[in-house]
């Protein structure tokens, strides 16, 4: 036992100290995003709030809006105020703005039609979020964050292992300062242990889910992704379908949801309509409906409620569990205070060992 506990405190040291800094990052960062779109709309207040009428504009009223306003954007997407159903929440279309490096996001008003302006580049919140998936270096960072994941979850069963002599559940604040630190470290991590184990786990399944999926989906005999549809122009004259008329068909497909997202075909010919159930947890949904751009006609559906079970763990539940949005705002306020445990924990514990190898050099 005393061989294991070394080992342990061997792994607990190695892993915290290379892991503290970007798990402070990753703690705080996470507690944010809890609040990632309300946050959003406020810094953004001017532009993301409207005055609720009784009717919406038909969307292509609304795109032809967009479009006079901005004539050389091209226009990716028309979200229809994804993350909410409030109707004081305006439309947002993401638009590729001539010469630009980075899309743009431009608001309209769905009631009345003003084009209330524009946002170039990423949002504070969307940096947040991007911070969080990769420290804003792409892949490489993504890798590191899996990695921390990982180191986390290493911390978190070598940990248990040097608690458990000691039990320490309370903090006993008349403690002499390295002695405080301690207790706080050994109380919160105890108390925070299983969401540290869910956050971990999690983080390192949405890393690799684009690997891991298909192997699941394979082992049981299931079709892996979506077809890689691209519809060919059927002729010089052929007309896109309208905004509506793609909107209608997702609505029809999928009646219990809640339209919230359609993306333009481009060169493909095929629309992409978001739905998102009551129960989705997610800002965009997790259904959607490919629509042929000239004949109206269903190409392919998902549905949330019966994609197979290996798809709804990797792209639904893990994700709803890592965020806390599996029972709405109860768990993720609890997801959010959990978050915050993160930074003390990559605080205390490297302040515990320095102030021990301060002492034992003295």
């Amino acid at each position: 036992m005393a061989k294991l506990h070394r080992v342990m405190e061997w792994m607990h040291l190695v892993a915290g100290l290379t892991a503290a800094p970007v798990l402070l990052v990753l703690g705080l960062t996470g507690s944010f995003l809890v609040f990632e779109y309300p946050l959003d709309h406020l810094f953004n207040a001017r532009l993301a709030y409207v005055q609720p009428a009784a009717e919406r504009l038909p969307l292509d009223r609304i795109l032809a809006n967009i479009r006079a306003a901005y004539p050389t954007a091209k226009i990716l997407t028309l979200a229809l105020s994804p993350s909410s159903a409030a109707p004081d929440l305006a439309y947002t279309a993401s638009v590729q703005l001539l010469n630009a490096v980075e899309a743009s996001t431009i608001y309209v008003n769905e009631y009345t039609g003003q084009v209330l302006g524009k946002r170039d580049g990423m949002s504070f919140a969307t940096m947040v979020h991007e911070f969080h998936t990769d420290l804003m270096f792409g892949n490489r960072g993504a890798f590191v964050v899996m990695l921390t994941a990982g180191l986390l979850i290493v911390l978190s069963v070598s940990g248990l292992v040097l608690w458990w002599p000691r039990k320490i559940i309370k903090v006993r604040w008349s403690a002499s300062g390295r002695r405080l630190v301690f207790d706080i470290h050994n109380a919160i991590g105890v108390y925070s242990l299983l969401f540290m184990l869910l956050f971990s786990v999690t983080g390192v399944v949405v890393h690799w889910q684009a690997t891991w999926l298909p192997i699941a989906n394979r082992s049981i005999h299931l079709p892996d992704n979506e077809p890689d549809l691209k519809i060919s122009l059927p002729s010089a004259k052929a007309q896109r379908i309208t905004l509506d008329a793609v909107a209608a068909v997702a609505t029809q497909t999928m009646p219990s949801a809640r339209l919230t997202q359609i993306n333009m075909p481009g060169s493909g010919g095929v629309y992409r309509a978001w739905l998102k159930y009551p129960e989705d947890g997610t800002p965009l949904g997790r259904s959607f409906v490919l629509v042929n751009a000239y004949s109206g006609a269903v190409l392919y559906t998902r549905s949330a409620r019966t994609i197979h079970v290996p798809t709804r763990f990797f792209r639904e539940w893990n994700r709803e569990l890592h965020t806390g949005d599996i029972l709405g705002w109860p768990t993720r306020m609890l997801a959010c205070l959990m978050s915050l445990m993160l930074p003390v924990l990559a605080i205390t514990g490297p302040l515990f060992w320095w102030r021990k190898k301060r002492r034992l050099l003295r």
